[in-house]
Formats: structure tokens, sequence, C-alpha cells
């Protein structure tokens, strides 16, 4: 009995424990992203992420992560599975608390002072964007450094983050996705039935 005991209290601690990590990306071609996902300094994820195609009417962007083709849905549209919003608000983001983003960046475009200086504003955009939400819902440090050159071709970004979970956060989140997944399945089929 008390062997038991010592096992669901060694549990629930587990369960109820945060879990710091660390996420680095890195980038030298606009096209192609090395992530690793770090715990305890053990490489427990690695991904290569490419750009495969842009398609601007439809507002989507395909991306290759680890030769698996995903498409992503840039508009608010809530009711498209794939949309930019359903993977930035998912059950599963809710259970990352993100502690900390640090970014550089260097950009450059030969002959092209004002073009690098302009995609550089693009990226600190989107930076602040990211972290501003972020930082609307939970406590976050962030720094970064985003610079532009007109000498030379040339792309670097690194992206540093730590970020805390829960294993219970994570069963939670996990059994939140399927509901989700589930219901945006069955929203589907009801939509074609209405349309034919």
């Amino acid at each position: 009995m008390s062997v038991f005991l010592v096992v669901i209290i060694i549990t629930i601690s587990f369960l109820g424990s945060e879990l710091q990590s660390s996420v680095i990306a890195e980038s030298n071609s606009p096209e192609k992203v090395y992530l690793r996902v770090f715990l305890f300094g053990i490489s427990l994820i690695k991904m290569t992420i490419e750009v495969a195609r842009l398609e601007p009417e439809n507002a989507r962007l395909y991306l290759r992560i680890n030769g698996k083709l995903v498409g992503i849905s840039l508009t608010p549209d809530r009711t498209d599975k794939d949309s930019i919003v359903n993977y930035l608000t998912s059950p599963l983001m809710k259970a990352v608390d993100i502690k900390h983003v640090d970014i550089c960046a260097e950009i450059g475009v030969k002959n092209g002072n004002f073009a690098a200086v302009m995609i550089a504003e693009m990226l600190r955009a989107i930076y602040c964007a990211f972290t501003s939400f972020i930082k609307s819902k939970q406590v976050l440090s962030e720094k970064h450094r985003i610079t532009a050159d007109g000498r030379e071709n040339r792309l670097f970004i690194s992206f540093f983050g730590i970020i805390r979970v829960t294993p219970a956060n994570i069963i939670y989140s996990l059994f939140a996705a399927y509901a989700r997944k589930l219901r945006f399945m069955r929203n589907a089929e009801r939509k074609v039935k209405y349309d034919t």
C-alpha cells in the first residue's frame, strides 16, 4: 500500500512539475530553416523547414517540414482548419509557456540599401507582432538585433527561445486538440452535406 502511495505521489509531482526547454532555429538562406528543440541539453526534435511555395492570390503558404508538405492559410478565418489563427490559438500552444525570445538577423542586398532596410523592417514588424501576441497572453522577456547591409547578398537569422511546459498541460492539451480536430471534421462534413 505504501509503495502504491509513493508511486502516486511521484507521478503527481512529475505531472505538475515544469520542464524547461530551449528552441534554436538558424537559417543562412531564405528557403531553409533548421530547428532544434533541447530538453536538459539533449536534442529531442530536429526539423528542416523549407518554403515550398507561396500563393498570394489564395493567401496560402506551403512549407516542407522534414519532407512533408504542410499548407498554412494566412487568413484570420477560423473555419479554415489550416488558418494561422487556429495554429496560434490551438490548445497545444496554450500548454507552452514562452519565457524568453532572442532573435539576431543580418539581411543584405547587394547594391540595394533600401531593399535591405525594407526587408529588415518587415522582419522586425513580424517579430514585434509575434512577441506582442505572446505578451498579451503571458510574461515574456525578449531582445532582438536586426541589421541591414547593402554591400552583399546575405541572410542570416538566429532564433533562441526558452519555453516551459508541464506534462499535465501537455496531456490536457492533446485531448483538447483532438476534440477540436473532431469538431472541425464534423463541421466540414456538415458543410459538404449542405452544399450537395
